[in-house]
């Protein structure tokens, strides 16, 4: 098992908006799936993925710098220097398990 690093903090927190949007990122979804799941127009979708990526530390394009912080990425990650997380973060598997167990829809940053 190896050693899990913190997450790279964020530049400023996330609007409301913006921290709904990575949610679905992070759980699959693209911008149109985003959009219609949250009421807004796709490019509204993405404009908010555009702002919150911009707020996460890295040079790594806007979708896949949402997945690897979302997932618990590091700034050496977030830059392309280190090794790129694979699976969910151990808090993001409890928070998984505890929606499911409750019955709710889960956003996994949140």
């Amino acid at each position: 098992m190896g050693t899990q690093t913190a997450r790279a903090d964020l530049h400023k927190p996330f609007t409301t908006m913006e921290k709904l949007v990575v949610a679905m990122i992070a759980r699959g979804c693209n911008y149109k799936e985003a959009g219609k799941r949250l009421h807004i127009a796709q490019q509204t979708a993405k404009f908010h993925a555009q702002n919150a990526a911009g707020k996460i530390p890295g040079n790594l394009p806007c979708i896949t710098k949402i997945l690897f912080w979302s997932r618990g990425a590091d700034l050496d990650q977030l830059t392309g220097k280190g090794w790129v997380p694979q699976t969910p973060s151990m808090a993001e598997a409890q928070r998984t398990k505890v929606a499911a167990q409750l019955g709710h829809e889960e956003y996994p940053l949140y």
